[in-house]
């Protein structure tokens, strides 16, 4: 019989994208995700990922937005999240 080592539950914090700025909708279609399911045609991203690849004028623009997204995350303890939507 297959024993289990370790059980890991993987959150995501799903956003309807008409709750975001055009501009930050943008610039997610121009990241890297962090893990893309081509089947289900879903994009994950890791917000430390979205700060990398992002553009720093976009960053700067979208600050407000992605620390209610940071902090949204901490809050329902959330490894990715997904724009749902666009």
């Amino acid at each position: 019989m297959i024993q289990i080592e370790e059980e890991e539950i993987v959150k995501i914090l799903s956003i309807s994208g008409n709750q975001l700025s055009a501009r930050l909708v943008d610039a997610l279609q121009d990241v890297k995700a962090s893990y893309s399911d081509n089947i289900l045609e879903e994009h994950l991203y890791q917000l430390d990922d979205i700060m990398e690849w992002m553009d720093k004028d976009a960053i700067e623009v979208c600050e407000v937005e992605l620390a209610e997204i940071r902090d949204l995350m901490d809050k329902y303890d959330c490894s990715y999240m997904r724009v749902i939507e666009w």
